[in-house]
Order: structure tokens, then C-alpha cells, then sequence
């Protein structure tokens, strides 16, 4: 059977031999579904940029509007990491993206700060949740409503190596006054520069995306400034 390209980009992630054509007949064969649209509506400038090199023309962005909290908990009030998204199937980006995070920066994020906690937020399936559980870890499952638990944390990560649309976790992290630490890839599709809501780290150096996420949880003054370049900048969007 035909595999989705999600899979043959963690097989390249996780260095097994690329599949060739396999993966140019599946990008072909959802190319050519797009080519019969009248209208192609993208979510972010950056999925318009890549369709266009494809050979579509004119590709509409339709962009998320969401507001900005208006009292967010500052710094202090706060405690933890939160990660927000989907764990329901294996192969699927948040789930390529814990199993690097938890594989090779944790270790280093819990030298940092050996009290780290991590509350993961989203549907995951029974084995998934079972291979993520750990000492500081909590695995919530999905919440009808996450605002409070958003509300406790004090940074969310999102270490997505390969993602494509618009990374609405991140936009609801940041409307909700929450600073994230993200990957160039999620920076990329929200187009906006680091220190606005989030910083950004590459995930190819797993030290350094740890400490990252130790600084921006342990300095009060790089946390406040980051969290309201992000409010700011959400407001500016929904205007």
C-alpha cells in the first residue's frame, strides 16, 4: 500500500534509505489533486511559497485569527513545560518530534533543572502514552478545556522537526501569553522572529534546545519580554 509522506520524511529523519520514487509518486499524485482545484487556499505564506515552486498558481493564504489574552499569569505564577497536540498515530509529527525530545534532550534539560516537569496535552494512544510516562512527566490525555493548564505552566516546547500549515499550538500558546520554544520550521510557517512569543532553536543541536528551554523557564526578566512581544504581535495580526 501507498505510505503518506509523513512517513517517508521520518524515515529520512531517522537516517533509513530513502524511498525515491515511492515518495515522487505520492507527492505527484497530491499535486495533481490540487491542479484540479478552481481556487487553492493556503493557511500560511509559507505552504503559498511552496506550492508556488510547485507550479500553482496564484494560492490564496487564509490565515487563524485569535485574540490575545488580555491578564495573563506573569512569570512567577507559573511553573513547568506543557506540549500541546495530537499523539493518536504513530508516524504523525508530534509524536517524531517527543520521541527526539524525550530521546536526546531531556537528559540534558534534566542536568539543567532536575526538578524539569514536563505535562503533555492531547488524544494519545495507550502505547504512545505509555512509552512517553516517566519520572517528570504527566500525561494528561485531551482536555475539553486547556486554558488552565496553560495557565499553570510557564514555557510550552514544540520540537517538530518536519509539519506543514500553520502551527496553531504555538499561535494558541502565544495569544494565550504562554512562551513556547520551537524549531525553525514551526518559526518558518508563523513568520514571525524569535522573541516574539517564542525563541527558536534548531532541533539538530538537542543541548542547546535544552537550554534554551532552561533559560527562558529560570530568567524572569527574557520570559516577561518574550511573552509580550508575542501579545503584542498576536493583537497586531487580529487587527
Amino acid at each position: 500500500p501507498d505510505r503518506g509522506e509523513g512517513e517517508f520524511v521520518v524515515d529520512a529523519l531517522k537516517g533509513r534509505p530513502s524511498p525515491g520514487p515511492s515518495l515522487a509518486r505520492a507527492t505527484a499524485l497530491e499535486l495533481r489533486t490540487i491542479a484540479a482545484a478552481d481556487r487553492v487556499v493556503c493557511v500560511s505564506p509559507a505552504d503559498a511559497r511552496l506550492l508556488r515552486r510547485a507550479g500553482v498558481a496564484d494560492p490564496v493564504v487564509l490565515g487563524h485569527v485569535q485574540a490575545p489574552h488580555p491578564n495573563p499569569p506573569g512569570f512567577a505564577a507559573r511553573r513547568g513545560f506543557v506540549f500541546i497536540g495530537s499523539l493518536a498515530r504513530e508516524g504523525e509529527p508530534n509524536i517524531d518530534s517527543l520521541d527526539w525530545f524525550f530521546g536526546q534532550a531531556w537528559d540534558f534539560l534534566r542536568a539543567l533543572l532536575p526538578d524539569a516537569h514536563v505535562t503533555i496535552i492531547g488524544a494519545v494512544a495507550p502505547s504512545i502514552a505509555e512509552r512517553l510516562t516517566r519520572p517528570g512527566v504527566t500525561v494528561l490525555g485531551r482536555l475539553d478545556e486547556i486554558g488552565p493548564a496553560l495557565d499553570a505552566a510557564r514555557v510550552a516546547l514544540a520540537p517538530t522537526r518536519f509539519a506543514a500549515g500553520l502551527p496553531h499550538k504555538v499561535l494558541e500558546t502565544v495569544a494565550r501569553g504562554l512562551p513556547s520554544v520551537v524549531t525553525p520550521v514551526l518559526a518558518g510557517q508563523m513568520g514571525w522572529p524569535d522573541g516574539t512569543g517564542y525563541r527558536v532553536h534548531d532541533w539538530h543541536d538537542p543541548r542547546g534546545f535544552a537550554e534554551t528551554l532552561a533559560h527562558l523557564h529560570a530568567d524572569a526578566a527574557a520570559w516577561t519580554q518574550v511573552q509580550r512581544a508575542g501579545l503584542a504581535q498576536v493583537g497586531r495580526d487580529e487587527d
